[in-house]
């Protein structure tokens, strides 16, 4: 490992860049790690400042730009690659049809909200588990919304037992772990907790059930009109929403292929959908996105809900 590191250093030296020696961009540096509780080695750290600083930039030029309609912000992932990113909290990635996709008529259908009744945002860590957390928080939502319900579920369950939807922290279906959850039943998160690693299953029954789950379509007032019900489990691609902070996002993703299971938890008077993510308050808008009216980064491609 500290071989690799410092080849990689060495490279990126080679390349033009260098290790920053400049004081404030030093004590930026520090006080990250403090606040996000980041050790490294010595190799390691430096390597680690370069993509911290490289990220830095990066963010700093995007919102120096008054034509974005979001703006970014430092927040956990600032000491990792795209690349790196991406392997760590997303999910396998999967190529969809995207021929049928039924924009909206113009119809009028208001604004709803769910976030305010949810459970809070919850965090993955440092697993692939993101369709574990977005069938739990459609079901969750469908649960509070239908029946007030009060406790938290597990995704940990579905982690370690739901085989058939899904390979733990390697990525998974959301669709298929909701149906797990309607043939096998759901336990609660103190009872199950989460861990952020595979583990080995430890119940074979839970006590929360639904009936079902019902598939919406890629038309996108009959999903609007299903979240004006309760929330929907749905896939996009998050490939660069590593820095969203807050706005309408309307960066860089492709509207046929997903990696990320979250949950559409409304959508505004203008159509925008909001988006509840896994990845801790601390990102984006307290855990959410905005992202513009239609099948943007693929939100309509995979749509499903609790009954």
């Amino acid at each position: 490992m500290q071989k690799i590191l410092s080849l990689l250093i060495t490279a990126l030296l080679l390349s033009g860049l260098s290790i920053y020696n400049n004081s404030e961009e030093s004590q930026e540096f520090k006080s990250w790690q403090k606040q996000y509780n980041k050790f490294y080695g010595k190799s390691e750290e430096e390597y680690r400042q370069i993509v911290f600083n490289k990220n830095v930039e990066l963010i700093k030029k995007h919102n120096s730009n008054v034509n974005k309609s979001y703006s970014m912000a430092v927040n956990q992932f600032a000491d990792l690659t795209d690349e790196e990113f991406e392997g760590l909290y997303l999910g396998k990635a999967k190529q969809v049809k995207i021929e049928n996709i039924e924009l909206s008529n113009g119809n009028n259908l208001g604004e709803v909200d769910w976030s305010n009744k949810m459970n809070p945002i919850k965090n993955q860590g440092n697993c692939g588990s993101c369709w574990t957390f977005s069938a739990i928080g459609a079901v969750e939502g469908y649960l509070i919304i239908r029946t007030g319900f009060k406790g938290v579920l597990s995704e940990q369950q579905l982690v370690d037992c739901a085989i058939d939807a899904g390979d733990g922290c390697d990525g998974g279906d959301s669709d298929l772990a909701i149906d797990y959850i309607a043939q096998v039943g759901s336990v609660y998160e103190r009872d199950y907790p989460y861990t952020a690693q595979n583990g080995v299953c430890k119940v074979l029954q839970g006590k929360v059930r639904i009936q079902g789950r019902e598939n919406y379509g890629p038309n996108e007032d009959a999903i609007k009109k299903g979240i004006q019900n309760y929330p929907l489990s749905v896939s996009v691609d998050a490939t660069y929403w590593k820095f969203y902070s807050q706005g309408i996002y309307d960066g860089a993703c492709r509207d046929d292929y997903h990696n990320h299971a979250v949950v559409a938890v409304g959508f505004d008077y203008s159509g925008n959908w909001k988006i509840r993510n896994s990845w801790g308050e601390g990102w984006g808008e307290q855990g959410h996105i905005w992202l513009k009216p239609g099948n943007s980064c693929a939100v309509m491609t995979r749509v499903d809900g609790a009954i």
